[in-house]
């Protein structure tokens, strides 16, 4: 990565909570533009965009918990790249590399501490960990967070678009007021849709979860 390929690249995690921080600095700053993505074979994804010519440092979830810049002096693996796993790198869409983000630059080029992980992260890590009682309503400013959570988990069980925005539907209607809007949740259901079922963990449904 870096100057010699003209490539920045965002590797996001799931399993260290990279989907989760990823909503969050969506929710503040607004969604990437296309550009190049892949997924990669450990269940996450990479984000690459144009090296902006300016310098900063390769990091490790300065950005948040599960994600990585890939910039001068660093590597990803690419497509057709085979895991540990025994799956392989694929590409995602066609889109050509875009320029990064102008907050996106801003956050990489300001020096900023890294965030301490809490004790209890590690007991966090499934999609569900964190959310409030399913038979509660989501406080203002965690529905997205909360529902992407939730999507991940559903999308981890196997369930296609269709399932994980009919699983939405009812717990927005249920749990949100007022309710997000019917494109909001297809743009989380897409989100959650980057992940492939079999690649993420697998653990008992929350008591009082529907299907």
């Amino acid at each position: 990565m870096g100057k010699i390929s003209g490539l920045v690249a965002l590797d996001v995690d799931p399993r260290s909570g990279g989907d989760a921080s990823l909503t969050e600095l969506f929710e503040e700053h607004g969604a990437f533009p296309a550009t190049l993505e892949a997924l990669t074979g450990g269940g996450g994804f990479h984000f690459l965009f144009a090296h902006p010519g300016v310098k900063f440092k390769n990091s490790s979830s300065v950005l948040g918990e599960g994600l990585d810049i890939k910039t001068d002096g660093g590597y990803i693996d690419a497509a057709p790249s085979l895991h540990a796993s025994g799956k392989h790198y694929e590409w995602r869409g066609t889109a050509a590399p875009s320029p990064m983000p102008s907050w996106l630059l801003t956050l990489l080029t300001t020096e900023r501490a890294k965030p301490e992980r809490a004790p209890a992260a590690a007991a966090a890590a499934h999609p569900l960990a964190g959310c409030p009682p399913l038979r509660g309503l989501i406080p203002a400013g965690e529905w997205n967070k909360q529902l992407f959570r939730i999507a991940c988990a559903v999308r981890g069980e196997g369930a296609d678009r269709a399932g994980i925005l009919e699983e939405l539907t009812e717990i927005n209607g249920a749990r949100c007021a007022p309710p997000l809007d019917a494109s909001e949740l297809e743009r989380i259901a897409l989100s959650a849709m980057r992940y492939a079922p079999e690649a993420k963990r697998r653990a008992p449904r929350a008591e009082g979860a529907t299907r």
